[in-house]
């Protein structure tokens, strides 16, 4: 009974080289031992603990029995040497407890026989990023296995299938035909466990009592089951299903490429062969300031609703959509956000109320007019002494450009722009739209290009020296002799702008 054997990952870059073998607690071991024909031995209950009769360690945890047959190794001088390893380990995530890989018998869907047709799916589906598409996602398609369908469980969709004493199994389609198996009334009867499992059909080959199994099926099956299992198809609602499927995109965060978006797929193509969907938007994970990725366990989890009670719904959207690519992961915190509330949205709203209070004070309205665009300074937007004076062109430009940037953020951010359109723009302009949400985007015209290089040079001179007087202690307001400047296309700088 004591076999070496041979297996490719098995190496002596780490660790030994020469391993144990436990086909009933490793996918990896069983597959070894298998092509040398060696049996499966478990001699642990599913509890954890040494079977009852096992010699020795007897109902002992398993992982305190180390302890135990150490010990009787050494007395009985059969140990060689013992050395502590630390090594990676897996364990619950919510009570830390050692966990052990324990085969059983299951259910399972013949998966590898679709294997190309899921591979012809993945080509024409559109992934965003699409490095998933044959990476992560294709590595799990081309190493595809059977999928193991059900679960020992007592919750759960029970697994349709009724054996006799015989072993002879009957798959049944619906409760319809489970009705006329038993050969009684069900239409009522809730099909979960344990009123499904009251119910024995004569089996149809040997007409002894057969009786459903007891495994319920993987909750991942019900997933991928959604596009019809919504609609109750096929039995119901079948042209409504027909004409939203497949779906043009899912999406959900990247750790679902092993799950929903594969039973989605697989279902899909088993079914219907044309998977559930054409696109895919995989995100990335919120994760803490630190970088972890959030867990009720780890206790570092943020609740949306009192994020945005003490910061605004505008502020952790604006941040969810301008922090990059929705596949990116994202470090969200009091911090980041409140950063945004304090450079995006108050910078907004403040520009808002500089207008409102020198309009008033002018006063001035978009009723008033103003000088034609070709007849304003291009430096509207920037000098404050001539809002001051209440100059009708440089609060018109401004009006403006608050108008287009509260049309353009609308989206984002509905609440702050909502409250602007009411109170800056209905106010004064009552034929507007009776929300910013029911305005039109804006389109883009009046672009001067040279204008926008210009400025764009300008800030960064601007940037540059304040950097350099900070780099020498030099207050922003001391006035400087004199500040020397090389940069291309600075000779053409309009000269409001120098």
């Amino acid at each position: 009974s004591h076999f070496v054997i041979l297996a490719d990952y098995v190496t002596t870059d780490d660790g030994t080289g020469l391993v144990h073998q436990a086909p009933a607690f490793g996918a990896d071991d069983l597959i070894s031992c298998r092509a040398y024909g060696l049996p499966v031995v478990n001699p642990i209950a599913p509890d954890g603990t040494f079977m009852p009769d096992t010699p020795l360690v007897g109902g002992q945890f398993f992982k305190k029995a180390d302890t135990t047959l150490t010990d009787d190794l050494r007395t009985r001088g059969l140990l060689f040497r013992e050395e502590p390893y630390e090594h990676s380990y897996p364990h619950c995530w919510r009570c830390h407890t050692p966990l052990i890989y324990y085969a059983q018998p299951s259910w399972y869907i013949k998966t590898t026989a679709i294997k190309d047709r899921l591979m012809a799916e993945n080509e024409k589906t559109h992934w965003y990023p699409d490095t998933i598409k044959w990476g992560r996602y294709g590595d799990w398609l081309t190493n595809n296995v059977d999928w193991a369908l059900s679960r020992n469980r007592y919750w759960g969709t029970p697994l349709p299938i009724w054996r006799c004493e015989n072993e002879h199994l009957t798959v049944v389609e619906s409760l319809a035909e489970l009705g006329e198996l038993a050969g009684q009334k069900i239409d009522d009867l809730d099909p979960h466990r344990p009123f499904i499992d009251d119910i024995t059909i004569p089996c149809p080959q040997c007409e002894s009592t057969a009786t459903r199994v007891p495994e319920v099926i993987d909750c991942w099956y019900d997933s991928g089951a959604m596009p019809f299992a919504s609609q109750w198809y096929p039995r119901h609602n079948k042209d409504q299903f027909l004409t939203q499927y497949p779906a043009d995109f899912v999406c959900e965060a990247i750790d679902q490429t092993r799950g929903w978006f594969y039973t989605l797929m697989a279902i899909g193509t088993l079914v219907f062969d044309d998977s559930s969907y054409k696109s895919v938007v995989c995100l990335g994970h919120i994760l803490d300031e630190d970088g972890r990725k959030m867990s009720k366990h780890l206790g570092n989890v943020l609740e949306p609703i009192p994020l945005m009670d003490q910061h605004g719904a505008d502020a952790v959207r604006w941040f969810m959509l301008a922090s990059g690519s929705p596949w990116q992961s994202r470090r969200v915190g009091h911090t980041a956000i409140a950063d945004i509330v304090r450079k995006n949205l108050l910078t907004y709203w403040n520009t808002v109320s500089f207008l409102s209070l020198y309009a008033r004070s002018a006063p001035w309205s978009p009723a008033d007019g103003a000088p034609p665009l070709e007849q304003r300074p291009i430096m509207d937007r920037r000098t404050r002494r001539r809002f001051w004076d209440g100059d009708p062109a440089a609060l018109a430009t401004l009006h403006e450009a608050i108008h287009i940037v509260t049309l353009c953020m609308a989206p984002y951010t509905p609440f702050i722009t909502e409250r602007v359109w009411q109170d800056l723009f209905r106010e004064t302009q009552p034929q507007l739209p009776p929300s910013v949400h029911l305005a039109s985007w804006p389109e883009e015209s009046l672009v001067d290009a040279q204008l926008q290089e210009q400025m764009a040079l300008a800030r960064r001179v601007t940037e540059l020296g304040r950097s350099a007087r900070a780099t020498s202690s030099v207050k922003t307001r001391q006035p400087l002799g004199r500040a020397l400047i090389s940069a291309r296309g600075w000779s053409g700088l309009s000269a409001d702008l120098v």
